[in-house]
């Protein structure tokens, strides 16, 4: 299992460039564009759960590329109150529509795509 991770400022600035950083790492396992555009949605929607969320300064993004799936963390997200918000239950929504599999456990956001 290869594993990247990055950590970026609490600030939406940044997150087109983590997309950006997800597209290089999906074309190179040539995934098809459909794929990447639903996987950089999804991502984007993890952000914005961190984001409004906002825990801490920091959001970490961990990328897992293994030989059957890719799976993207995002950490310290503040689930306590993310079931009050009809936002961030749309956001998840989202989220599942667009992947194999996501979860919220232990302060993470996982999403996963089979391979």
């Amino acid at each position: 299992m290869e594993i990247i991770e990055l950590k970026i400022p609490s600030n939406a600035k940044y997150f087109s460039s983590i997309r950006l950083f997800l597209s290089g790492l999906l074309t190179n396992l040539d995934f098809d564009i459909e794929k990447i555009e639903d996987f950089k949605i999804a991502l984007s929607e993890c952000l914005n759960i961190a984001l409004k969320l906002k825990c801490e300064d920091e959001i970490d993004v961990k990328f897992c590329i293994d030989e059957d799936k890719f799976e993207i963390e995002i950490g310290k997200i503040c689930k306590k109150d993310i079931d009050e918000d009809d936002e961030l239950s749309l956001s998840l929504t989202i989220i599942d529509c667009l992947v194999d599999k996501s979860s919220l456990e232990d302060e993470k956001l996982s999403i996963i795509v089979e391979l």
